[in-house]
């Protein structure tokens, strides 16, 4: 058995969850690339694991279960909720929302700029405007939204209003209730959209994510536990036992398939459940490959700027598709697809420079004052 060692509570920062950030962005950046550049082209077998760069959803479920860690982490030390409530809140507003609006406002922006030029202006959809600005655009999703992409930041801000809520059951009830009950209240609130909700917004709300969330908060209690279960010591084998059953199920079911969709609850818990047990076995294991892996400095620098490449890479693929189409930059789409991903890299960190960085610093020093007070 590999030895393995708990975390020290005190370690807030590890550099795999960076990795790791960066292979989900990475992969949304691939997915939205691959769709609307290539049209999801036939390859050859022998290059079949190209071919799930088209799962990009799943992309979603690993932020969630990423994010669920490490908002865990402070709480593993302080043994309560920490920060305080009021001041997490706080402290994730000044995080996500400025970088959030500003690319609205960029989208909605260019959006008006382009039908101009186009000579094709229509009304712009205010409802949708609004429902952006209130983080509730998947809930509300026949409207034509400016930045659809931005749907899955509105579903996990929402995670975190219902966050203090779940780290108080935590401390009562233990990492295992907290899971369990992630599980049940998912499931209720899915099944409550699939009888009520619109078939598409059932979809893009997504309140499976509810379960993902928890395992994170799970995964990462468990990893800085001085002891875990034999069951736990063997994590490495469930998560990759449950990825060989994901892959058997999306090679059953195509994602894009009626029954995929149907079954999207089942096949983003499989991922979650992947995914808590990698970073279990990641955490507790200095020397495993996939932890060296993750902190290679190439993927540690692009999960610096992940939230940045998140927000603006599909409005560089819009755009350089348009120019793509207009311009005749070049015949190759082949070339055009790398040319957008360089594109798209290089946007991202202008924009983590010029706006997300000077929010960081912001957060930074209303940390440093609360911990001096």
């Amino acid at each position: 058995m590999t030895k393995t060692t708990e975390i020290q509570p005190g370690q807030n920062y590890l550099e795999y969850l960076d990795g790791l950030r960066a292979v989900a962005a990475l992969w949304v950046m691939l997915y939205h690339a691959y769709l609307i550049l290539l049209g999801f082209p036939d390859i050859p077998w022998y290059l079949g694991f190209v071919d799930w760069i088209r799962h990009g959803h799943f992309a979603v479920g690993l932020f969630i279960v990423i994010s669920g860690f490490c908002l865990t982490i402070p709480i593993t030390k302080k043994k309560k909720m920490y920060p305080e409530a009021k001041t997490f809140y706080l402290r994730r507003a000044i995080r996500i929302l400025p970088p959030l609006y500003i690319t609205l406002i960029i989208a909605i922006t260019s959006q008006f700029a382009y039908q101009i030029l186009s000579k094709n202006y229509q009304k712009p959809d205010i409802a949708a405007i609004i429902f952006s600005i209130f983080l509730v655009q998947d809930i509300f999703p026949n409207h034509s939204y400016p930045a659809q992409w931005l749907w899955t930041v509105n579903l996990e801000f929402r995670l975190y209003l219902v966050f203090p809520l779940i780290i108080h059951f935590l401390l009562i009830r233990g990492p295992y209730i907290v899971a369990l009950a992630g599980l049940v209240a998912g499931g209720i609130l899915t099944a409550f959209c699939a009888f009520y909700a619109s078939y598409k917004s059932w979809e893009l709300c997504s309140p499976w994510y509810l379960f993902l969330f928890t395992l994170g908060i799970y995964s990462c209690w468990v990893s800085h536990k001085p002891k875990i279960s034999s069951i736990e010591e063997n994590s490495h084998y469930i998560s990759i036992f449950t990825l060989i059953i994901l892959i058997i199920l999306c090679k059953l079911i195509p994602i894009s398939s009626k029954l995929g969709v149907i079954l999207l609850p089942f096949s983003d818990s499989l991922l979650g459940i992947a995914t808590a047990y990698g970073l279990i076995a990641i955490s507790r294991n200095k020397s495993s490959i996939f932890r060296r892996l993750l902190t290679t400095k190439p993927l540690t620098s692009l999960g610096k700027i992940s939230f940045s490449l998140y927000l603006v890479h599909l409005f560089f693929i819009y755009c350089f598709q348009i120019a793509y189409r207009h311009q005749d930059i070049t015949s190759n789409k082949y070339v055009a697809f790398v040319i957008s991903i360089f594109g798209c890299l290089i946007l991202a960190f202008i924009f983590f420079k010029t706006v997300e960085e000077p929010f960081i610093s912001l957060l930074s020093k209303l940390k440093s004052r609360t911990v001096q007070e």
